[in-house]
């Protein structure tokens, strides 16, 4: 097979993008840490279609009834990860933390669930699907006495009122009172074979991708505060964050435009309105300002993600044309930072993260699968993508200092969620050190427009 490639966008980034794997020694164990206010009511969707207008675009809707605008304004009210893991050692004074990697998905993904000792962090659907329909979940089993191993079949069996007492059963048997905790995901590994292009449009199909801008590459558009008269994004928000497209992919209802994921996938243009882009009432914020972002503003915004124009009335991979009052355009995969987690085909936990910049600089998921597998990966699942993607390690537990492995993109130090190698007192002090780091060979977008 051809070599993988990450890929980078040359008018945003052109760092390199690197894989760094982790292969915990039988000494050290695995534990979760969540904020336990963040589950249930703070799953975001990204997209919030309003009665009378067309333009989804990202806007971050909370179910508690709060609406954020942009990402940031999640974690106004998140302790930070040193806090958390403070936490974690009151609750646990005979294990030290011997490294920390972002899990944040479990408490914003509904695809995502943790649980442990008796409690559950997920979303609110997730609390619905596992009293209505008892699905099985694949992910991480970690036991009472730290051993670490993995199951395609984790049933919840509801025994309270809307999650308050579980129990967790694999593979038919109830091990509620024997396990210390299970972690689950999206799989991108099972059983030695990578993810494919079909299988990852199922999971998609399946809702395992909330945020599809994991999957599809969408342009970005800031909307500064009308007010300021020049826009810092390092130190301004957004009034409004727009994914150009995204509202394509999304109904009305809140559910997926499924005839839109599968041309995707086909390599076929879906068509986006520009009713949403050139008119004033298309939105109730540029309504009130009287104002609308133009269609030059959404080109400059396609364009400078790699996307180029095409005189054909079919646009290939990366193109896209004006066809009177819609746009046509074939979608790039996304290319995105991502870490995971599953076990190695010797049976020892890995966990692998991909350092990258989301939408600019990164890895497709399907080639995220393919190196994993390479990397000796029998299971895996996804933990994060994005900003929360990040790992450090303590190498001598008599300390309490860490060392930086792998920095968030974003330089972010809040997280909904934390996955935790942990090590008990009475232990030997296990050497835990990165197994390996690779830089992957780089082309810019355009390369993969041309590859697929």
């Amino acid at each position: 097979m051809d070599p993988i490639r990450s890929y980078y966008v040359p008018s945003f980034s052109e760092e390199n993008v690197e894989v760094v794997l982790l292969r915990l020694p039988a000494e050290i164990s695995l534990a979760v840490e969540f904020q336990e206010a963040a589950s249930l009511d703070h799953f975001i969707i990204r997209h919030l279609p309003r009665e009378g207008t067309y333009l989804m675009g990202e806007k971050i809707q909370l179910l508690n009834g709060r609406s954020a605008w942009v990402g940031a304004d999640l974690r106004t009210d998140i302790p930070c990860e040193q806090e958390m893991m403070e936490t974690f050692r009151s609750q646990h004074p005979d294990l030290f933390i011997r490294g920390v990697a972002g899990f944040a998905n479990i408490t914003m993904n509904p695809a995502f669930v943790a649980w442990a000792n008796g409690s559950l962090a997920c979303t609110r659907p997730d609390v619905d699907r596992i009293t209505d329909e008892d699905p099985a979940f694949g992910g991480l089993v970690v036991e009472r006495d730290g051993s670490i191993g993995f199951s395609n079949d984790i049933h919840f069996q509801n025994d309270g009122e809307r999650g308050s007492h579980l129990r967790l059963k694999i593979a038919g048997s109830d091990v509620t009172e024997k396990t210390r905790f299970v972690a689950c995901g999206p799989r991108l590994v099972r059983e030695g074979v990578a993810i494919n292009a079909d299988q990852l449009k199922t999971s998609v199909l399946n809702m395992e991708w909330y945020d599809l801008r994991h999957v599809i590459l969408f342009p970005h558009i800031h909307w500064p505060d009308p007010k300021l008269e020049r826009f810092d994004p390092l130190n301004d928000g957004d009034v409004l964050s727009i994914n150009p497209g995204l509202e394509v992919f999304w109904r009305s209802d809140g559910g997926l435009n499924a005839d839109a994921i599968e041309a995707f996938f086909a390599g076929e243009p879906v068509d986006i309105d520009l009713k949403a882009y050139t008119e004033v009432d298309a939105y109730p914020y540029f309504k009130r300002y009287g104002t609308q972002i133009g269609v030059d503003r959404l080109l400059e915004a396609f364009e400078a993600r790699g996307y180029r124009p095409t005189n054909g009335t079919t646009p290939n991979r990366g193109e896209y044309c004006i066809r009177g009052k819609r746009m046509a355009v074939t979608f790039l995969p996304g290319i995105y930072n991502h870490s995971l987690a599953g076990i190695g085909r010797d049976g020892r936990f890995l966990w692998m993260g991909v350092k990258g910049l989301g939408g600019r600089a990164g890895v497709t998921v399907t080639d995220t699968a393919q190196l994993a597998a390479d990397a000796g990966f029998a299971d895996a699942i996804v933990c994060d993508n994005g900003g929360d993607v990040h790992l450090r390690l303590n190498e001598n537990p008599a300390s309490d200092t860490f060392t930086d492995i792998l920095l968030s993109s974003n330089n972010r130090c809040r997280f909904r969620g934390l996955l935790l190698f942990v090590e008990r007192k009475t232990g030997g002090g296990g050497l835990l050190s990165i197994t390996s780091r690779t830089t992957l060979p780089k082309a810019p977008i355009g390369d993969l427009r041309r590859l697929l």
